[in-house]
């Protein structure tokens, strides 16, 4: 049963691999990513913009551009694969997808941050 859950798992995180990979030369080709749609509308960032072009950098390894396009995450991205990997261990140990209580506050918080990052870099 848990080999199973494993192979799931793992499956998952090869699609997530090939298609970000496939993402990552397509942009490296064309120079297009995915346009932000609030972006587009209202000249600002929303919390999502700059996450492809800090991945790429990061892929490439210039460090330095990668946070200057997304500081906040490129800062906290261990925190989301910590959530990440704790679910997927209590998915394997059959205790469900459930945060505790800790990581629901520190989820709510990391939420919070983000949208006061978001607000902050659209100050003029």
């Amino acid at each position: 049963m848990k080999t199973n859950l494993i192979r799931k798992l793992i499956l998952r995180d090869i699609l997530i691999a090939v298609t970000l990979a496939a993402y990552g030369i397509f942009v490296s080709l064309f120079h297009r990513g995915i346009p932000c749609v609030i972006n587009y509308f209202t000249g600002l960032q929303c919390p999502g913009c700059g996450i492809s072009r800090m991945l790429l950098s990061m892929l490439h390894g210039n460090f330095h551009a990668a946070f200057s396009f997304h500081p906040f995450l490129f800062i906290t991205w261990p925190f989301l694969a910590y959530l990440i990997l704790k679910a997927d261990y209590h998915y394997i140990h059959g205790r469900g997808m459930r945060l505790s209580k800790t990581d629901t506050i520190l989820t709510c918080l990391y939420i919070i941050a983000l949208l006061l990052f978001t607000v902050a870099r659209n100050l003029p």
